[in-house]
């Protein structure tokens, strides 16, 4: 449990920083891209962490009871996982409440106490894992919507926001981390880049800001800053693209008249 505890401690740490930021940042950028780390977490703990932990019960003393309750857990942590997925929270902490009663319940029926202690453990990490990511996505969803704002242009600033955004292929690097965090040879092969000519844009993005590296597992995600560019971005072509085909209209039917 503890890469998945790190995980949404430092989520919620960030959700705290995002409460009291300036509105300026795209809030609803970030708390997308929280959200979405959630999931990834929950359902990389529910179909990974917490099946490799129950079958290590495997390797606990023989008890001839132990693969009835390893199913149990399975199955049960399974249901309470989708029922988080869509967001039936009350029910997600219903269906462990009750697994953890009838471990409890059933401490008399148990032939070996240290597997027993091992199961409810086992468990109690599982409410907590969900707990926290419950209360980091109450808490997300309760930070009120961007603001209405504007700012004034200083050209040599613009300048330099843009000029690390000024290649496709640094586009496609934020667009792809955009959607989840991925590693250096993941992300080569999902752009078709080589090495070197990935190493040399994604390190333009992380001087920049727009991308950093986690020190846990090495994976390259989307910063704050890189959220608000991509979504910067798209409201800037989709005006400017909405423009060029009002004016094209207006050609043709100018052409026509």
């Amino acid at each position: 449990m503890k890469d998945e505890a790190e995980r949404l401690a430092r989520l919620e740490r960030n959700l705290n920083i995002l409460r009291a930021s300036d509105p300026g940042i795209r809030r609803e950028e970030y708390k997308r891209q929280v959200l979405r780390e959630i999931e990834r977490v929950i359902s990389e703990y529910g179909q990974r962490d917490v099946s490799l932990r129950v079958e290590r019960m495997n390797d606990i003393l023989y008890c001839s009871k132990r693969r009835f309750c390893m199913n149990v857990i399975t199955s049960k942590v399974e249901t309470a996982s989708m029922a988080y997925l869509r967001d039936d929270w009350e029910r997600t902490l219903y269906i462990l409440k009750e697994l953890e009663r009838q471990i409890e319940e059933g401490a008399d029926d148990c032939e070996e106490v240290e597997c027993h202690a091992y199961a409810r453990s086992l468990v109690s990490e599982v409410i907590t894992v969900f707990e926290v990511a419950i209360r980091i996505e109450q808490g997300i969803r309760s930070i009120p919507c961007d603001p209405e704002r504007s700012v004034s242009l200083d050209p040599k600033q613009v300048s330099s926001m843009l000029a690390p955004l000024s290649h496709p292929i640094r586009v496609s690097i934020l667009l792809k981390l955009d959607q989840g965090g991925l590693g250096f040879s993941e992300l080569s092969r999902e752009l078709d880049l080589r090495t070197g000519h990935l190493q040399f844009h994604l390190r333009a993005l992380e001087e920049a800001g727009y991308v950093r590296q986690e020190r846990r597992g090495g994976q390259y995600v989307i910063s704050i800053k890189g959220m608000t560019a991509v979504a910067g971005l798209r409201a800037l072509m989709t005006d400017l693209i909405e423009m060029s085909g009002h004016r094209e209209d207006a050609a043709k039917k100018a052409e026509a008249a």
